[in-house]
């Protein structure tokens, strides 16, 4: 890559702006995932796959609910609020494996 555009060489910021742009394109371009998993999910960030793959049935439905079904199941009594709160905490630490592994792939080959 040609040295980086910065102010400090009386650049324009549109250029330095653009320079930063081409960085992280080719960057983000050259990113080879250790995990399948996280290959399959990036062209989409939609982790609905790794949902199914890692959740239970009930974790999916409560954490795909609305707000306003959740509080009705939990006032029915239909819904414990220790289930609910596992399955989000669930989704949340299946999320934050994803993009862990992302940004440590990134990172690294940076």
């Amino acid at each position: 890559m040609a040295a980086t555009v910065t102010t400090g060489s009386r650049a324009a910021w549109q250029e330095v702006a653009a320079d930063g742009r081409r960085h992280w394109d080719t960057t983000i371009a050259a990113i080879e995932s250790p995990s399948p998993e996280i290959n399959a999910i990036l062209p989409n960030p939609n982790t609905i796959p790794l949902a199914k793959k890692y959740l239970t049935v009930e974790e999916i439905a409560t954490t795909e609910s609305c707000a306003e079904d959740l509080v009705v199941q939990l006032s029915d009594g239909k819904l414990s609020s220790t289930t609910a709160m596992k399955g989000f905490l669930c989704r949340a630490a299946l999320a934050r494996k994803a993009v862990h592994t992302f940004f440590h792939t990134y990172t690294a080959t940076s």
